[in-house]
C-alpha cells in the first residue's frame, strides 16, 4: 500500500502598502484570491493641507490655510488592472510681500491624494489655500476639504468613515485674528486642533497678526504668525492647514523687520496613503506601488 502525501495549504495574509511622499505612482491589482475574481482593498486617504496667506503691506494679518479632508473605505478592485495612485502635496504658503502698498499673496490649495482608474475615483482633497488681503485688508481663512467618488467598471467604493478638513481663521486688523477650526475624531482617526490665532503686541503701531490654519483628522493647523514689533508697520503670515502631517506656523513679523512688510505665510501639511487586502488560496501580494 503506498503512502498518501498532502502538500501543506498555503497561508493567507494580508499585504499593506504606503506612500508618503507627494507624487504619483501606479499598481497593478494582483490576483489576490488566485481566482481572477475583483476583491476589496482597504484604504485610508489624507489630503494635503492649504498654505496660509502672507500679511498685507500694515494692518492686514494673512489667513491661515484649510484642513486637507480624510476618508477610509473598501474600495473594490480587479486583477490585472493598473491603478493610479496620488498622494498630495502640502499647499505652499504665500510669499512675503513688500511696499507701500501691497497686498498679500495666497496661499496654495493642498493637493488631492486619490485612487484613480478610467473616470472611476476615491478622492481626500486638500484644503484651500488662504486668501491674502487687499491693501490694509486682513487675509482670510481657506476652506476645509471635502471627499469626491465616483465608480467605474474597475473600481466601486464602499465609504467606511470620513472627515472634511477644518476651515482657516482670518487674519487680524491688530489683534483680531482668529483660530483655525477644529476636527473632531472618526474611526481611529483622533481629530486634532486649529492652529492658534498669532499674537499682537498692544501698541500704537499698525501691525498685524496671522490667523490660524484648520485641522484635519489627524494632524493640527499651524500656529498664525505673531506681531512683536512696537513700532513698525507690517503684519504676519497665516498658518498651514494639517494634512496627514501639522501645518507651519506662520511667519512672525518683529521689530528687526523693515516698515511696510507682510510676512509669508506657513505652508500645509502633505497628505498620506495607505491601504491593506487580505491574499487567500495562495492569492499574489503583487508588488508595491511605483
Amino acid at each position: 500500500m503506498s503512502n498518501n502525501y498532502f502538500l501543506p495549504q498555503k497561508a493567507d495574509s494580508e499585504a499593506t502598502y504606503s506612500i508618503s511622499g507627494a507624487g504619483t505612482k501606479t499598481w497593478t491589482a494582483p490576483d489576490a484570491n488566485n481566482d481572477t475574481l475583483a476583491y476589496a482593498i482597504t484604504i485610508d486617504l489624507w489630503g494635503g493641507g492649504g498654505g496660509g496667506s502672507s500679511a498685507t503691506y500694515i494692518n492686514g494679518g494673512g489667513g491661515g490655510g484649510g484642513g486637507g479632508a480624510y476618508v477610509k473605505a473598501e474600495v473594490t478592485v480587479t486583477p490585472g488592472q493598473v491603478y493610479t495612485f496620488k498622494v498630495g502635496a502640502a499647499g505652499g504658503g504665500g510669499a512675503e510681500v513688500s511696499g507701500n502698498p501691497s497686498n498679500g499673496s495666497n496661499g496654495s490649495t493642498g493637493g488631492i491624494t486619490e485612487i484613480s482608474i478610467g473616470t472611476g475615483y476615491l478622492r481626500a482633497n486638500g484644503g484651500v489655500g488662504a486668501t491674502g488681503g487687499i491693501g490694509q485688508n486682513v487675509g482670510t481663512g481657506g476652506a476645509g476639504a471635502s471627499i469626491t467618488t465616483t465608480d467605474d467598471t474597475h473600481i466601486s467604493t464602499s465609504l467606511l468613515g470620513s472627515k472634511p478638513g477644518a476651515i482657516g481663521g482670518d487674519g487680524g486688523t491688530d489683534e483680531t485674528a482668529t483660530a483655525g477650526g477644529s476636527a473632531t475624531s472618526v474611526l481611529s482617526e483622533p481629530g486634532a486642533s486649529g492652529g492658534a490665532a498669532g499674537a499682537w503686541l498692544n501698541d500704537t503701531g499698525n501691525n498685524s497678526a496671522g490667523g490660524g490654519g484648520g485641522a484635519s483628522s489627524r494632524s493640527v493647523g499651524g500656529a498664525g504668525g505673531s506681531s512683536l514689533s512696537t513700532n513698525n508697520a507690517g503684519g504676519a503670515g497665516g498658518g498651514g492647514g494639517g494634512g496627514y502631517q501639522s501645518g507651519v506656523v506662520g511667519v512672525a513679523y518683529t521689530s528687526s523687520d523693515s516698515l511696510w512688510v507682510g510676512k509669508a505665510g506657513g505652508a500645509g501639511g502633505i497628505g498620506y496613503l495607505t491601504f491593506t487586502f487580505a491574499t487567500t488560496n495562495g492569492g499574489s501580494e503583487g508588488s508595491a506601488p511605483a
